[in-house]
């Protein structure tokens, strides 16, 4: 029954898998009625596996494959159901796990002195200068918004006052327009966050 639905609707799909083709397999789009979760359904004996990205032949549409489940009907495996997001939804995830890791609460880490010192000094290690190379190179016609961005987020680190959960959403459309830019500011803040002790 499966296979018949395939020649009707289906498509073939190229299995991508570490960055390699290892396989094409003809899939069938599918949403399940109670969860509303959307999947592909392939024959049982397709090998497909959760992280594995396929790619539509003829369409061209690409999915990133979040879990794979076998649908048993009386007794057998009738296919298996590779649960999946679209391209644009899988980078939008990836996207908003940048900004969740970027996005320190900090209290009074800046006054801390990491480590078993008795005395130190603590020095912040930001590099700016290469952050604002990087600008110069990558950042077009955004080069000054970037440039004043950046100036803000320094601020936040310096004064954990002003750095609160979610203070990093403002500049969230300048980060995924210019998404090179969010690592930058993860290291920039995991910089000021560890800092560099020095002893006296």
């Amino acid at each position: 029954m499966l296979k018949r639905f395939m020649k009707l609707s289906g498509e073939k799909f190229n299995i991508i898998r570490n960055h390699q083709i290892v396989g094409t397999a003809e899939g069938l789009r599918n949403t399940e009625n109670n969860t509303q979760k959307k999947y592909i359904g392939f024959d049982p004996n397709t090998d497909i596996k959760p992280q594995d990205i396929i790619i539509g032949v003829v369409s061209n549409d690409e999915f990133y494959i979040e879990d794979v489940q076998s649908h048993i009907y009386k007794g057998s495996v009738l296919q298996r159901k590779a649960y999946c997001m679209t391209k644009n939804q899988f980078e939008r995830m990836q996207h908003e796990k940048q900004l969740n890791a970027a996005s320190f609460h900090i209290e009074n880490a800046h006054n801390s002195i990491i480590g078993n010192q008795q005395t130190a000094s603590m020095t912040n290690t930001f590099n700016v200068s290469q952050v604002e190379k990087e600008i110069e190179q990558r950042g077009g016609e955004d080069k000054e918004e970037l440039k004043k961005m950046m100036a803000e987020i320094q601020e936040m680190f310096e004064d954990s006052e002003k750095m609160k959960k979610g203070s990093l959403s403002k500049f969230s459309e300048m980060m995924q327009k210019h998404s090179w830019i969010t690592s930058s500011i993860a290291k920039m803040g995991l910089d000021f966050l560890i800092g560099e002790v020095k002893r006296i």
